[in-house]
């Protein structure tokens, strides 16, 4: 057993990481960061099948800034005196600084669990751990730790190395690396979905009666700008549409649409130009063959979420008042 646990366990992060130094955080170019990062490691390649097998490194964060480390271990039910666990950080994103890139390094043995950080000639153990804390159960580990105590930095590459110590030989299983952005925003994903993105306003029929002018809002439920379509449709009797006889009495057509593109909390006048049906239905209106024009106007939108959600309103178009001359 180790007379001084922290003393022991400097001295074999030295000589760990000079043995294995393609453990250390490698900081690879950084395709995607998550506050939730999954990271697998092959099984069965632990040096000569006795140093602790690492098969995943699981990491993620809670609003407070307290980081959770996970490791599984396929071949230890409890970790042995000579075991030890290595989680290499690299804080400021630069491998030619730190002990191979590492910055602080977390090492948990059987009986305790240290933090050292580089000073800038070798690793020191930290003299005040507040937050520090590990766990080791059924082959699973888990640290937890809060970036204040790491600097309260915004994200690190990672790596994690599984060591066996049997005198001066020391046996590895050179686990996964990554990188692991924090994030201390609120988890939108989990909240209900909003009812609705875009919200109709005010509908009106211009005076050329081809162009019906919808007002549509992009509330500020919305996480990017409102991207949807707004689409003018009438139910009217098929005799208005066509001049032999129909099947059926009614019929529900199209009148006109037109995308829209409007940011959170913002609003936008989007003209709906009417095609052939609707400009001749509104002719109707004009000529008195028809009392009145009922329409649904639906706005169908959505954010980076690819949530789509809808609005709709029943109203009935009417002509505008037409400008008569001065003095007539």
């Amino acid at each position: 057993m180790r007379s001084t646990v922290s003393c022991v366990l400097g001295l074999l992060l030295v000589l760990a990481l000079v043995t294995a130094a393609s453990g250390a955080p490698q900081t690879p170019p950084v395709r995607s960061l998550a506050s939730h990062l999954v990271l697998t490691d092959p099984a069965g390649d632990n040096e000569g099948g006795l140093a602790p097998d690492i098969t995943g490194v699981e990491i993620f964060n809670d609003l407070g800034g307290t980081i959770t480390f996970v490791v599984n271990l396929a071949n230890r039910a409890q970790l042995l005196p000579e075991d030890l666990i290595l989680i290499n950080l690299d804080t400021d994103r630069n491998l030619g600084t730190g002990l191979f890139g590492s910055d602080y390094v977390i090492g948990y043995s059987s009986d305790q669990v240290v933090l050292f950080f580089w000073n800038g000639t070798d690793l020191s153990p930290l003299v005040t751990q507040n937050t520090l804390s590990g766990t080791f159960v059924g082959g699973v580990l888990t640290v937890t730790i809060n970036r204040s105590e790491i600097g309260n930095v915004d994200s690190f590459g990672v790596g994690v190395d599984a060591l066996h110590i049997q005198g001066d030989n020391i046996l590895s299983d050179v686990g996964p690396v990554g990188a692991y952005e924090i994030d201390l925003e609120p988890d939108t994903d989990s909240a209900p979905p909003p009812r609705r993105l875009a919200k109709l306003k005010a509908i009106k029929l211009l005076a050329n009666g081809r162009v019906v002018k919808v007002d549509v809002k992009c509330l500020p439920s919305a996480q990017s700008p409102c991207k949807g379509t707004a689409v003018i449709t009438a139910t009217v009797a098929r005799s208005l549409l066509t001049t032999t006889m129909p099947a059926a009495k009614t019929r529900t057509v199209t009148l006109g649409k037109a995308k829209f593109t409007i940011k959170p909390n913002k609003k936008k006048t989007v003209k709906v130009r009417l095609n052939k049906t609707g400009r001749k239905l509104v002719t109707k209106l004009r000529k008195g063959q028809i009392k009145k024009l009922r329409v649904v106007v639906k706005a169908t939108a959505q954010d980076k979420r690819k949530l789509k959600t809808t609005d709709s309103k029943r109203v009935v178009l009417k002509l505008p008042r037409m400008k008569t001359a001065l003095g007539s």
